[in-house]
């Protein structure tokens, strides 16, 4: 952000990162993961494709549900 718009002081990006809207952020964030999952796996999603627009994501690592 400094490059981008010329600051020198980091105080200026400091700012506006602390006033960034963390909750819209992380929900823009889960959008984009479950869009990449789902075309990833756009036939054979969850084992149905009928429940393609249900919101389960998988991680690659997480192999046991919680």
């Amino acid at each position: 952000m400094m490059a981008m718009f010329g600051w020198t002081d980091p105080k200026m990006p400091a700012h506006y990162i602390a006033q960034a809207n963390r909750e819209k952020l992380g929900l823009s964030g889960m959008e984009k993961i479950v869009a990449f999952d789902q075309s990833r796996h756009s036939t054979t999603f969850c084992g149905d494709p009928t429940r393609r627009g249900n919101a389960d994501v998988t991680f690659p690592g997480k192999t046991q549900k919680s």
